[in-house]
């Protein structure tokens, strides 16, 4: 049989259906590639969120270990400095005056100064300086080792840090959005 003979223009009118395509595995199929390169872009973004945040998390921390290392060593100063004053057990008023730019060349504050010379007096009016240094020693001695475990977990949070801004995680969740990208871009345009 001839195939002019099968199917002939003049067989066809206006509005006539000459081929029907399912679409709906195509329509399934963009949808998958669509969610696999959303899905690819937000462990993306996330990733370079993290790479961020971690390098302004360093320039605080920075900051902060600056502060707490020049906290420790005032701290190691007046130790020394009241160590230094614990020579005696009464002081005369010159010694006094002796003992207080020593604390003061020490870096204590006249008003801590005053506090360890009025604590070092007792009742009688003699001043007991050993007792008392001892207890500022002490007392100083408590936030030096406060001020070093927040140094120790300061520097711990930088490394963490530190270890965040490693991009190589980022750009393996590049390549991989990138790629999903091209994907559902080349199946959308089919």
């Amino acid at each position: 049989s001839d195939w002019s003979s099968d199917v002939c223009s003049s067989d066809l009118e206006a509005g006539d259906v000459l081929a029907t395509f399912d679409v709906s595995s195509i329509d399934g199929t963009l949808a998958n590639y669509k969610s696999a390169f959303d899905k690819a872009k937000a462990a993306y973004d996330k990733a370079s969120g993290t790479v961020s945040s971690a390098k302004s998390g360093i320039k605080a921390i920075d900051l902060q270990i600056s502060q707490t290392e020049s906290d420790i060593s005032a701290l190691k100063r007046e130790i020394a400095a009241i160590k230094n004053a614990e020579n005696a057990k009464k002081y005369t008023e010159e010694q006094l005056e002796a003992l207080r730019e020593q604390l003061k060349n020490g870096g204590l504050t006249e008003e801590e100064i005053q506090d360890i010379i009025n604590s070092l007096k007792n009742s009688s009016g003699d001043v007991d300086i050993e007792k008392a240094l001892s207890d500022s020693v002490a007392a100083k001695q408590m936030k030096l080792a406060q001020a070093e475990a927040q140094l120790t977990s300061l520097k711990t949070q930088r490394a963490v840090y530190e270890a965040q801004t490693d991009e190589t995680v980022s750009d393996i969740y590049k390549s991989v959005m990138e790629q999903k990208q091209k994907d559902y871009e080349s199946y959308k345009a089919i």
